[in-house]
């Protein structure tokens, strides 16, 4: 298997594919993420909406997505990272690195401020690696019904993108579901 599958754009062809890379990545969570990732009530109708309105990226191998990230634009100057998959025979070679630093470059490219993600919080390695991408704990949240935080907003500022504060305050609740 190659080592570096290019990074493109999605296809509409190929939200079927998206959906089982989703499904096979956030699979591992069951019974870890409470509540459970909406990753795993996606279907390849939901991806083709999405596929419709956002930037979808991928990385394929072999014909067939192995990561992906959805790069959002939820309020002037910022984007928002969601949805970041990596397939489980995928993982631990810089792939999700990869994906993120794609969407920041897209980020860059649109002039923007703050890109955003969200995570939760009983996923320290996730927690550690957004950090070493430059990434800092914004607000933690919790999901509805929950009364303790669930998940952590993570920002990190974009030298030279629109203004910072407005971009921030448009991020609010949340632009994805950790």
């Amino acid at each position: 298997m190659p080592d570096a599958p290019a990074i493109r754009r999605a296809a509409p062809s190929e939200s079927e594919a998206l959906c089982a890379l989703l499904h096979a990545a956030f699979g591992a969570y069951r019974g870890v993420l409470v509540p459970e990732s909406g990753a795993l009530r996606e279907t390849p109708a939901s991806i083709a909406e999405r596929l419709a309105r956002e930037h979808v990226l991928v990385a394929g191998a072999e014909g067939a997505p192995v990561a992906t990230v959805t790069v959002e634009r939820p309020a002037p100057g910022a984007v928002y990272l969601g949805r970041l998959a990596v397939h489980p025979d995928w993982q631990r070679r810089g792939l999700a690195e990869r994906m993120i630093t794609a969407g920041e470059a897209m980020a860059r490219a649109e002039g923007a401020a703050v890109l955003a993600l969200d995570v939760r919080l009983c996923l320290p390695g996730n927690i550690r690696l957004f950090e070493r991408l430059g990434f800092r704990e914004a607000r933690r949240m919790a999901h509805p019904g929950f009364t303790e935080p669930t998940f952590m907003r993570m920002e990190k500022r974009l030298a030279g993108g629109a203004s910072e504060a407005g971009a921030s305050a448009g991020l609010g609740r949340g632009g994805g579901e950790a």
